[in-house]
């Protein structure tokens, strides 16, 4: 492509948007991430702060200006600690929503962030819980 030209794309029409939550569960219950939840005790953290909802994170056309995506690829696990134990605050999805530069539409990624906040409880010699909160983001970027 020459310098300074102004190249653009779209497909014919935009990707067939799921219509089933059912759908979307397949990653997350796949038996890849049953078992490191299952075998490793681990807890994903935005199912844990939001059971109903279905925390699409990825399948996002960057051409299209409106939330498009329809799977849930991106988690944050908490894993239990020797000594400590975690609680989750909260939970979203986050970079969710475009911005627009010189006119166009801007997505950070085909890829949504999830944003967990959680509290490390950690047991002292006394045996007194201690405890802190922690942020941990996570965002594909394919």
């Amino acid at each position: 492509m020459r310098r300074g030209s102004q190249a653009s794309w779209a497909p014919a029409r935009a990707p067939p948007r799921c219509s089933s939550w059912a759908i979307s569960t397949r990653t997350e219950q796949s038996k890849g991430i049953r078992n490191l939840i299952a075998a490793l005790g681990l807890v994903d953290t935005f199912r844990e702060a939001n059971p109903a909802a279905p925390g699409f994170t990825v399948w996002q056309p960057v051409w299209l200006e409106r939330p498009f995506a329809s799977r849930r690829v991106d988690f944050i696990l908490l894993a239990p600690g020797a000594n400590t134990r975690g609680r989750v605050v909260a939970s979203r999805v986050v970079l969710n929503q475009p911005s627009r530069t010189q006119g166009r539409v801007l997505w950070p990624s085909d890829h949504y962030g999830v944003l967990s906040e959680v509290e490390i409880l950690r047991r002292a010699g006394d045996g007194k819980a201690r405890g802190g909160r922690a942020r941990a983001p996570i965002g594909g970027v394919a």
